[in-house]
């Protein structure tokens, strides 16, 4: 027996340690080179109005213990003089309406309270004031944001690496960090949601491929409290849930169905700190879909289906090259996992879909590219994988070149106006050299304290998450049900709180029934979308929008 098995033992162990090796090599390239753009180009700040409005949950909630965000606006500096809140108004519930989830809030609250304790405790942190903006808590939600864009990489690693070499998989993720707008979000902009978003639908579509192997009711479950939570921190990925059923065998969707229930069940807790946070705002659990709000602009009214992709005001083709390489790599996986291939086609279709029909501003205002397909970014690595594997060395040099020109215009973003259109030629002009100096859109004052401040929050989180992987599944889903259960019961309970406060705010409350500060900003939309339409000669178009501005404008003055 020992002269007839050894020979073939042997070489098996071998290619296994080969493999460990290069698994470990593949992951130790993604994360290096997230590190060196995160040490190079992490941001604090906040973006006006998108950024507040999914920061201004915790300072209110954990500082003020309300969800009244009155004071928050303020301090923001989006309260005009004449008292007008800007961009949204009072909902009919006496909260500022605003439309921004909370489900990225959800997911920066672990790291925000430990800025907060971090300043309490630590001298030089506290000559930075407790209203949770500051320095400390800034740096701490754009840390969380910027782990939240390595989770989505090593997530789509993980996936890709099923039916392609560690080398194409690896590749699909670095470049995909750089030739899309996750690298922005999750640096630049990142107390936008994107970053999160992309790492949400990213573990939900991972859950979802679980189920082939392991159709156990924690599983189920866990698929639907991933889909809830994504649906919490941007509603138009609730678009996905057809993916559960999509990437399984008909056998295992019938499993899946004849347990529907505790994938509801997922799928509400998962949900619920929004639902929460939207009776709480307007009065509605649902109104965060879009029923509880006013709808100035209205949907359908503009159909925007070449624009959303190959317009050069952020269309996703021309302003990031490589998500076009990888929705022709997904054709490419149909040959190795035609289900997984027709589920991130789908994603795609659906979010290009949504859109184009049920988003008047198509650009996303101030965009980086077309932020709104974060969720498909798992599929833009699978499919980018498929197409590196396929073809080594021609896929490579067209991924360098798509991702030379994002980063082209990462560096150029800075000086140009993004709420408004630029030309081909306006762009290029606009483009300079690389900013390589270790955080280098931080001033120089405040260097030391961000780096300080970001490196404990990484560590922070990466311990937890390090913590969280040695646990076993049900244990994990068991956390991870009641951290979500706890800060739905928190958002209940400031909610509760908010009765008491509101005559803080009284004034505010009544001078902007009117949602003033909604019209103005859809005022401001349509006139960049009049200066797009006679910029693209449609002067018909650009008539009827620069009308529809102008009667905004005739009940603004009619007030």
């Amino acid at each position: 027996m020992s002269a007839a098995h050894p020979q073939p033992l042997s070489p098996r162990g071998g290619e296994r340690v080969a493999a460990g090796r290069l698994r470990r090599g593949a992951l130790l390239a993604i994360s290096a080179v997230w590190l060196l753009s995160t040490a190079l180009w992490l941001q604090p700040g906040v973006i006006k109005p998108d950024g507040a409005g999914y920061l201004v949950y915790l300072p209110s909630a954990w500082l003020d213990g309300d969800l009244l965000f009155y004071n928050e606006w303020q301090r923001l500096g989006m309260v005009a003089r004449d008292g007008t809140t800007m961009f949204r108004g009072t909902s009919a519930s006496d909260h500022l309406g605003i439309h921004w989830a909370a489900g990225a809030a959800v997911a920066w609250l672990p790291p925000f309270i430990a800025a907060d304790a971090a300043r309490a405790i630590a001298p030089p942190l506290q000559r930075f004031p407790r209203n949770g903006v500051s320095l400390p808590y800034n740096v701490a939600i754009v840390a969380m944001s910027a782990a939240a864009g390595l989770a989505t990489l090593l997530i789509g690693f993980v996936i890709a690496r099923r039916f392609t070499a560690e080398g194409a998989a690896a590749g699909a993720c670095i470049a995909v960090w750089l030739g899309t707008p996750l690298l922005w979000y999750s640096v630049r902009h990142a107390t936008l949601s994107h970053a999160v978003s992309g790492a949400a639908c990213a573990l939900f579509v991972l859950l979802a491929l679980r189920l082939r192997n392991a159709m156990t009711t924690e599983a189920v479950f866990s698929v639907g409290l991933a889909l809830g939570f994504a649906a919490a921190v941007r509603v138009q990925n609730v678009a996905l849930a057809p993916v559960v059923l999509i990437v399984l065998e008909p056998a295992a969707r019938r499993e899946v169905l004849r347990r529907a229930h505790w994938l509801i069940a997922g799928g509400l807790l998962g949900v619920l700190p929004e639902v929460i946070a939207s009776q709480v705002l307007y009065g509605s659990p649902i109104a965060f879909a879009g029923f509880g709000a006013r709808v100035t602009l209205g949907v359908f009214r503009r159909f925007w289906f070449s624009e959303t992709l190959f317009s050069w005001f952020h269309g996703a083709f021309p302003w990031t090259p490589l998500v076009a390489l990888a929705v022709c790599g997904l054709l490419l996986v149909l040959r190795s996992d035609r289900r997984l291939a027709i589920a991130g086609l789908y994603a795609f279709l659906i979010q290009w879909l949504l859109n184009a029909t049920l988003e008047r501003a198509f650009w996303s205002g101030v965009s980086f590219g077309n932020r709104r397909f974060d969720s498909c970014t798992i599929f833009f690595i699978i499919g980018l994988a498929a197409l590196l594997a396929r073809f080594p060395r021609s896929g490579a040099a067209a991924a360098a070149l798509c991702c030379a020109w994002t980063m082209a215009l990462f560096f150029a973003a800075g000086r140009l106006d993004l709420n408004f259109d630029q030309t081909p030629s306006e762009l290029i002009a606009a483009m300079g050299p690389p900013k390589l100096a270790p955080l280098a859109f931080v001033p120089p004052a405040a260097k030391a304290h961000v780096a300080a401040l970001a490196v404990f929050t990484l560590l922070l989180i990466f311990a937890i998450a390090a913590l969280l992987r040695r646990a076993r599944p049900h244990v994990r889903a068991a956390i991870a049900a009641t951290y979500l259960g706890a800060v739905s019961l928190f958002f209940a309970v400031c909610g509760v709180r908010d009765g008491s406060r509101k005559a803080l705010y009284r004034d505010l409350i009544e001078k902007n029934r009117a949602q003033l500060g909604q019209t103005l900003s859809d005022i401001g939309l349509l006139r960049a979308e009049e200066r797009y339409l006679r910029r693209q000669g449609k002067e018909e178009a650009a008539d009827v929008t620069a009308a529809e501005a102008a009667r905004l404008e005739e009940a603004v003055r009619g007030r």
